[in-house]
């Protein structure tokens, strides 16, 4: 089924555009973070990885090579793994405290890394999917796979004008949207070990939670906020996927209530802790829990994390637009995002935090919880964000 939302729309929270500047005076660009047992590794636009403690949120020390670090991820085994502007992915040796060569990479364009259960690396290039190695192979879909109109009409359709979202399941399915602007986009399933795409029926956009044999994926544009649930359907030998819409936040009274503009509505994300077993969603109303086994379908079910806020005073100075020549932090100013390859993100105007509207931290690009139990947030133009349940820091 083809999409009801047409490229006009602005995607979801899942891709945001991180601030991105030349000039020395811009701080807070960050990009991408790992958890390594007590400590958050994050990596900044600039180059350099800054690592914090997720004890008290202190920074431990940073680490600037000659070769500025591109990419920062960690493999299936929960090594640290990075790939730096010489296209070196190189592994670091917690032993040594050093890092070694693992392989020179072959890429114009690099959309995305991926390790599956065998801790194989998957590459998503330009030319498609990658699989690293001796015998190094590349896959794309066939045109059946295709859902877009660029697909359709034959155009390049596994090339994106954003960056790609990407997910990796439990049974090794590397899921890839690629957008292709008002032409739509495309969602395409890879299985990493049999090595063969998986047809979709509804397809929208790639998955970011798995739960109880279901993947759901959260979809934002300007009209809506919806959730698509997919399930998997084993037919003898086939095999293939379905979604289903399971949410529409314009029809959630929690949201859409009296004197607030649906526009004002936002879910962001939804993940998992493992430490109370509970289900953890980012709105624009706060941040709500719930029991993975309860009633989920509208916000009312859901209970607010009443202690979780950034305040004022911890974003001030964090927040900035770029013009290309003016570099701002005035909280009352506007700001324009803008990501490595200088394409525009969502111009927005501050607003003053509060319990029920903190607009500084809204475009969150993950969220993950530590093993010590603590949340740990990254917005692109505010930084690394660190909850423990009864206060909220914004880490320095």
């Amino acid at each position: 089924m083809r999409f009801w939302f047409k490229r006009l729309l602005v995607s979801l929270v899942l891709v945001f555009c991180c601030l991105h500047s030349e000039a020395s005076s811009i701080q807070y660009a960050y990009k991408n973070f790992v958890l390594n047992k007590d400590q958050i590794w994050v990596l900044l636009y600039d180059g350099r990885i800054k690592i914090f403690s997720t004890v008290d949120g202190r920074l431990i020390k940073q680490y600037a090579p000659a070769n500025k670090i591109q990419w920062l991820l960690d493999d299936n085994l929960g090594n640290i793994i990075i790939v730096n502007n010489g296209r070196e992915m190189q592994q670091f040796d917690t032993e040594n405290q050093s890092w070694k060569n693992l392989a020179l990479l072959k890429y114009k364009t690099l959309y995305g890394i991926a390790f599956n259960s065998l801790n194989e690396c998957i590459l998503l290039t330009d030319e498609g999917i990658v699989k690293e190695g001796v015998n190094r192979k590349v896959y794309l879909p066939a045109y059946e796979f295709y859902n877009s109109e660029a697909g359709m009409r034959g155009a390049a359709g596994w090339e994106t004008d954003e960056k790609m979202q990407f997910y990796m399941d439990s049974r090794d399915n590397l899921w890839v949207t690629t957008s292709h602007g008002e032409w739509g986009d495309d969602l395409f399933i890879f299985n990493t070990i049999a090595n063969k795409f998986i047809k979709c029926e509804y397809p929208l956009t790639s998955p970011s939670l798995e739960l109880n044999g279901h993947l759901y994926a959260l979809y934002g544009s300007m009209f809506d906020y919806v959730v698509v649930q997919y399930t998997q359907i084993q037919n003898d030998s086939s095999t293939s996927f379905k979604g289903k819409l399971v949410y529409e936040l314009s029809k959630d009274p929690g949201f859409n209530s009296k004197g607030k503009k649906l526009s004002d509505g936002w879910i962001s994300k939804c993940i998992f802790n493992k430490t109370d077993s509970k289900l953890y969603l980012l709105t624009s109303n706060g941040l709500f829990k719930a029991k993975p086994d309860k009633e989920l379908s509208l916000l009312k079910y859901w209970t607010k994390v009443e202690t979780f806020y950034p305040t004022p005073k911890q974003l001030k100075g964090s927040f900035g637009y770029l013009d290309g020549k003016k570099y701002s932090t005035d909280p009352k100013d506007e700001y324009l995002t803008m990501d490595d390859d200088k394409v525009p993100g969502r111009v927005k105007k501050w607003k003053t935090s509060s319990k029920d509207d903190y607009e500084g931290f809204n475009f969150v690009i993950k969220m993950q919880f530590a093993a010590n139990g603590k949340l740990v947030l990254l917005s692109g133009y505010s930084g690394v964000g660190l909850f423990d349940g009864k206060q909220f820091k914004l880490l320095r």
